[in-house]
């Protein structure tokens, strides 16, 4: 995240948007019951309103650049199918052995 590439931006702008529009659900988990409330001190000032909005639309932005640049990988690079295969398959090994051994010894 800190090299300044498409990629390292679009996540930036997703990891504090996650942690910055939780004033945003706040406001709108008391506005259930109460459609005129806001933040206290800070709920009608525009510069924070302006804040959110920014960050809401370029954390936007950022997930569908990250869904953009997944899809685009996935199908221009054919030699890695998965980075996960790997690990499923020493899990799947491990899985094995694990039942012959339980097997060879609790049936016995």
């Amino acid at each position: 995240m800190l090299n300044f590439t498409a990629t390292g931006l679009a996540h930036w702008f997703v990891m504090i948007g996650f942690g910055a529009l939780l004033g945003t659900l706040v406001t709108a988990y008391f506005q259930l019951t109460n459609p005129a409330w806001t933040l206290p001190l800070i709920g009608h000032f525009v510069g924070y309103e302006l804040f959110v909005e920014f960050i809401a639309a370029a954390t936007g932005v950022g997930i569908v650049t990250l869904i953009g640049i997944r899809q685009f990988t996935r199908v221009f690079r054919k030699g890695r199918k998965s980075r996960f295969v790997i690990k499923k398959l020493i899990t799947l090994r491990q899985l094995f052995w694990q039942l012959s051994f339980a097997l060879s010894h609790f049936a016995a």
